[in-house]
């Protein structure tokens, strides 16, 4: 069973221990996803952006078939190929700097096997109507919430866009 005001005084004691040490950088993006927690400032962005860019002008992205140009062109169709990487780069949880800075497990108020049933559930393509009652997403959902309200987003310094947010495993 999932205790959501453990997991809460947990997350906002981390969240607090991270801003500490992050003082001189602009989030604008909270995620949590498979019970981690993510966090990307502008700063990290651009560097990871920069990084990508360059590589794709150089040819030298590993998985890069030739078709990324068209792909993204498909995706966004009103942006120019940099800045759909850099729309895509900016948004994906998987580019960001501080990925999984939390790990609820370490919380006496997880419970991983319960993750875990969602988990395999959504994974062997269970249906959102279903997953969306299960004990791990409504957790998340009211754990997101909870952050939410208890304002702890303020002790990082955050831009005009800030979005905090819980991804299902599929989304």
């Amino acid at each position: 069973m999932f205790d959501v005001q453990k997991l809460k005084e947990f997350s906002i004691a981390a969240i607090k221990n991270f801003a500490e040490q992050h003082k001189d950088e602009h989030f604008y993006g909270f995620g949590i996803s498979d019970g981690w927690f993510y966090l990307n400032s502008l700063e990290k962005f651009e560097k990871t952006f920069n990084n990508y860019w360059s590589k794709i002008l150089n040819k030298e992205f590993p998985y890069d078939s030739g078709d990324n140009e068209k792909l993204y062109k498909n995706l966004y169709p009103n942006l120019t190929f940099e800045e759909a990487i850099r729309t895509s780069t900016k948004s994906s949880m998987g580019d960001w700097a501080y990925r999984g800075f939390v790990d609820l497990e370490k919380c006496e108020g997880y419970d991983y096997e319960l993750y875990q049933k969602y988990y395999d559930f959504v994974f062997f393509g269970g249906k959102e109507e279903e997953y969306i009652k299960m004990d791990y997403y409504i957790a998340m959902e009211s754990l997101m919430k909870e952050l939410k309200e208890s304002n702890v987003f303020s002790c990082l310094n955050l831009t005009d866009d800030f979005k905090a947010y819980f991804i299902a495993e599929n989304d």
